[in-house]
């Protein structure tokens, strides 16, 4: 596409996760980027809660004390059993996560590696202001 010809492919970030059945869990948390991910082996289960995806800054883990006024507006969901999903994924199975929606993650079966990718939700303001100054840097 016509922007990632100016050289802004920061904007995206691949994790590579490995873990196994017993460890500690990824506790609950939020990031602001729209995530992807893709379960190559064993298995995992998602949990996941209401979010808001208009929630901007970075990522927080659902006990961090709130480090600003943003943070202390974010309405923290119940995440009993009765209120949230859990996805299984299997090796081949992809999920999305929005940017400010609260997941866990839990290794289920077997040794698991998966990828996540990591789309950046960047401001029009912005992506406006990279593109004008590419322009200008290249003149």
């Amino acid at each position: 596409d016509s922007m990632g010809s100016l050289g802004h492919g920061n904007d995206i970030e691949v994790g590579v996760y490995f873990s196994r059945v017993g460890c500690e869990p990824a506790q609950w948390h939020l990031d602001p980027n729209h995530n992807f991910t893709i379960q190559i082996e064993g298995e995992k289960d998602w949990l996941t809660a209401a979010g808001d995806s208009n929630t901007l800054g970075g990522s927080r883990g659902m006990r961090d004390t709130p480090g600003n006024y943003l943070e202390q507006t974010l309405a923290i969901p119940n995440t009993g059993p009765l209120e949230r999903e859990c996805t299984n994924l299997r090796p081949g199975s992809v999920l999305y996560i929005p940017p400010g929606h609260w997941h866990s993650v839990t290794p289920s079966n077997g040794d698991s590696f998966s990828v996540d990718l990591r789309v950046a939700t960047i401001p029009h303001a912005k992506w406006l202001s990279e593109a004008l100054y590419a322009s200008l840097h290249s003149s």
